[in-house]
């Protein structure tokens, strides 16, 4: 489709997805990561005894039968390239690693999208969150050698999540808003909806969005309780009836976006369109702070697609929270059936899955991570396979749900035939523990037709900090070619000429095809790298005397715009005032070429071609960006010299040259160079060659003159000379795509937390006690200390209510295991849900003790699901709130 026709079908509200960057378990890069994706491979690593050891775990933690030695974590974290962002080593050691992680992601956000920041016409926003600084709980604060040697406001900048997104701002020079946003695991998807509002009320012209979460105290594992959030076999199994638990992890996930209309006005790449996004939250009416809500989440979704401007049956994919829980799956597919069937009754068009089956639960990342995933499956026109799913939690009812969980790799077709024409379409949640829900819809990225592209060569030009950091940038180029090699070579060199960062040490590579670039990106001694210098002088010469031949430059002449108008308008001027046209001399039809080259052999005739073609080769070169210090020659490059700076017409030049006069300019004009003048690159205007003065390095001259053009631009620029690279392709429209990003070379900053002497255990003591039959009193009393302990109240009552007095889903679990460890019993969590108060539950566990286990089995259908713990909680609030009123 044409530019025009997908512009007029737009609603204004669309936000294109321009950028990606990611670091996850066992990927450390987006292409990475979908590879793991399509092949089905779970990333989460299960730890020997040996590397438990390794990692300092004691037998106190590695034989207790409730550890789990699963861990999701990400390689690197204590590493960074610190000089590239211009901080010093003890400042690096104080950062928390989130901050470090979310830096880099956001440097290579911005060069996948093809964009550098100080060249970038608008504003440029971040929205993006972190988990709790373990690095800062674990390692700083176990060192008092490091609390007593740093300013303590130096250690809180450092690892407070408010310098996550203002130190980004600052180190990469963004000036839009810059935005914390906190709502625990929904947090990089509500920095998304977030940056998305700002782009649609113009706050900002582009933003970054996502977050990271490091979590230091998993290296060697995690505990798992019974009925608690987290599985007991270190796999997370989302929707299936053996789902228990979810794993947590690290990570970090930025997408770098911008209002549509101008990310397809300004050639972006398109990688997918968010077409409507809502957040909300659930409110007190539920059973607990960190329960969920279906009548949130289908809020929420409903919202969004409503914001979208969309049907619901024509999402065909739902990448889900989907943390494998028993109780929270079946909410979530609740509400999202209550969501879709607001405007559809069809049942199982639409695949379902969650990313955390492949990586675990990243935290305050996982809604960005879950978004990439969505993206990459758009862009690939692929599902991957949602894994662990053998057979649906029987509290789902798919068979009545628009959804069917995604068990495999699966082409991503349209599913209704009576709209083939239909793009595709996906919807991504993530829900927060306090009830944070958003909600994302997504559509498959506007197919544009391209280009062609005019010259045969192609300029690929790279830099670095570092001539090593060079080497590693060729050689990631080299191979990204050569898994790439139908990518339209053209937009890679304009990717990496207005998308990329100049460094000083720098390198060129003039190729025809991904082969030839690939053969020289590998050798070093084929275009060897180059530093550049300070104070580069740049000359331009013109030749007093060529003898040109019909067809000279006309390579030049067809795929050069800027350098046929300057031609033909020269070539016109002097025709209108004397009647001698260079045009018809140098370029003449098929049946007067023979007249043409006689015409050539005149001397008069030389001249007037070899002036109009210098003229329009000098014209080009300035379009272009360089600017000559000084132009060598004679009369006519005085001529010459005066249009460049402005103070003759092109009219008056050629009146002048045709008078053979002179007229001043604000250029310095040499008429013949005696060889003292200083040193410099100087360009032949005549054959575009390049040579340096004073030294006798000339360039390489080629049989076309554009390539001879273009060696002469690289040269230049690995030099140090500026050039408006954007200005190479007018005329046509160029589309940036997604390269390898900058080679980091990361050095180890890390503070190490302090070891436990000989003796102590790092893990909390958890032995088990032997079993005794407690007396009704000391249950009570044993229960009003757990209250105390769990809750942190200094006075609790036999009848106070547990909810009430502050109790939420996560201490009902902790009380329900330590009550499991004392007494020795096999307490239901929800019995503390039904058995509110002290004097409640400590009856129960007295009934438990004086009989046996099989007797007490509780009735299985009388135990509430999540749901209907939430109906429960809803109808005490509402009852408390109607008394209240009364």
């Amino acid at each position: 489709m044409k530019l025009d026709g997908i512009l007029q079908s737009m609603s204004g509200n669309e936000i294109a997805i321009i950028g990606m960057a990611g670091r996850f378990p066992g990927a450390p890069t987006i292409r990475e990561l979908w590879d793991r994706l399509c092949d089905g491979h779970e990333t989460i690593r299960h730890l020997s005894e040996e590397e438990l050891r390794e990692r300092g775990a004691g037998d106190d933690i590695i034989r207790h039968p409730h550890h789990v030695p699963a861990v999701a974590s990400i390689d690197g974290m204590k590493h960074f390239d610190a000089e590239f962002f211009g901080i010093n080593p003890h400042e690096a050691r104080l950062m928390d690693p989130q901050q470090r992680l979310f830096l880099e992601g956001a440097w290579e956000a911005l060069e996948d999208a093809g964009h550098v920041p100080d060249r970038f016409d608008g504003t440029i926003g971040v929205f993006a969150g972190s988990s709790l600084s373990t690095y800062l709980l674990k390692n700083i604060m176990s060192r008092p050698d490091i609390l007593q040697s740093f300013d303590p406001v130096q250690i809180e900048i450092g690892n407070a999540p408010d310098s996550l997104t203002t130190r980004t701002s600052y180190k990469l020079n963004l000036r839009g808003p810059s935005h914390i946003v906190q709502s625990a695991c929904s947090t990089s998807l509500v920095a998304v909806h977030a940056a998305c509002q700002s782009l649609l009320s113009y706050e900002c012209d582009m933003a970054l969005a996502g977050g990271v979460s490091i979590n230091l105290t998993h290296d060697t594992g995690y505990f798992y309780m019974e009925e608690g959030i987290v599985s007991p076999d270190g796999h997370c199994r989302p929707f299936d009836k053996d789902a228990n638990g979810t794993v947590f992890g690290s990570g970090m996930g930025i997408v770098v976006l911008r209002r549509l209309e101008d990310a397809l006005r300004s050639g972006d790449q398109i990688l997918a369109v968010v077409k409507g996004s809502a957040v909300n939250n659930d409110g007190s009416l539920k059973v607990g702070y960190t329960a969920p809500s279906i009548d949130g989440q289908a809020e929420v979704i409903a919202e969004a697609i409503a914001n979208a401007g969309i049907e619901a049956d024509s999402i065909t994919y739902v990448e889900a929270h989907g943390t494998g829980t028993s109780l929270g799956d079946p909410i979530e597919i609740a509400a999202l059936t209550r969501a879709f069937r607001l405007s559809t009754n069809k049942n199982a068009f639409c695949r379902i899955g969650s990313i955390k089956s492949n990586l675990g639960h990243l935290a305050h990342a996982a809604g960005v991570t879950g978004l990439i995933k969505t993206v990459l499956a758009l862009h690939h026109q692929k599902i991957p396979p949602s894994l662990h799913f053998r057979e649906p939690n029987p509290q789902i009812d798919f068979a009545n749900s628009p959804f069917v969980v995604n068990t495999r790799l699966v082409p991503w077709k349209c599913q209704h035939q009576e709209r083939q024409d239909q793009p595709r379409r996906a919807g991504i949640s993530s829900f927060g523990f306090g009830g944070t829900n958003a909600h994302v819809v997504l559509e498959e990225a506007p197919s544009l037709i391209a280009d062609q592209h005019k010259r045969k060569d192609h300029l690929l030009i790279l830099s670095a900090k570092s001539m090593d950091a060079l080497k590693n940038a060729s050689l990631r180029l080299a191979d990204y070619l050569q898994r790439n090699a139908a990518t339209n070579l053209p937009d890679i060199a304009y990717t990496l000429q207005v998308g990329r960062q100049a460094f000083r040490f720098r390198r060129v590579v003039l190729c025809r095809s991904a082969e030839e670039a690939c053969s020289v990106l590998k050798d070093p001694n084929r275009t060897p790298p180059t530093k550049t210098r300070e104070g580069t002088s740049l000359f331009f010469s013109m030749r007093s005397f060529v003898h040109p031949v019909v067809y000279y430059g006309h390579d030049l002449y067809e795929t050069e715009e800027m350098f046929r108008h300057s031609f033909d308008q020269m070539s016109g001027l002097l025709r209108k005032y004397k009647g001698s046209d260079a045009k018809s001399l140098l370029y003449p039809t098929a049946d007067k070429i023979s007249d043409a080259a006689r015409q050539l052999l005149l001397p008069a005739n030389q001249a007037v071609v070899s002036f109009v073609f210098q003229y329009a080769m000098a014209h080009l070169l300035t379009h272009w960006g360089l600017s000559p210090h000084t132009l060598i020659g004679d009369e006519a490059g005085r001529l010459v010299s005066a249009t460049l700076s402005g103070t003759l017409s092109p009219e008056e030049a050629a009146s002048h040259y045709l008078r053979k006069t002179s007229a001043s300019s604000t250029m310095n004009f040499v008429q013949q160079d005696s060889g003292k003048s200083e040193e410099g690159f100087v360009v032949d205007l005549w054959d575009g060659s390049l040579y340096e003065k004073h030294c006798g390095v000339s360039s390489e001259i080629h049989d076309s003159l554009v390539r001879n053009l273009l060696s002469t631009v690289g040269t230049l620029w690995s030099n140090g000379v500026s050039i408006a690279w954007d200005r190479l392709y007018e005329g046509e429209r160029r589309q940036r795509v997604s390269l390898p990003t900058y080679p980091f070379e990361r050095k180890k900053y890390w503070i190490e937390a302090s070891t436990p002497t000989h003796g102590e255990s790092s893990a909390k003591d958890r032995s088990i006690p032997e079993k005794v039959i407690y007396t009704r009193e000391e249950i009570e009393s044993i229960l009003t200390d757990i209250w105390k302990d769990k809750i942190g109240l200094e006075h609790v009552g036999l009848h106070d209510h547990f909810f009430e007095s502050g109790g939420d889903s996560f201490l009902a679990i902790q009380v329900v295991n330590e009550c499991r460890r004392i007494f020795q019993i096999d307490l239901p969590v929800v019995h503390v849900y039904e058995k509110r108060t002290i004097s409640e539950l400590a009856a129960y566990i007295e009934t438990l003790l004086v009989n046996e286990p099989s007797v007490l089995e509780p009735d299985r259908e009388n135990i509430l699901t999540e749901a209907g713990h939430v109906q429960r909680r809803k109808q005490l609030l509402l009852q408390q709130r109607s008394r209240g009123r009364r």
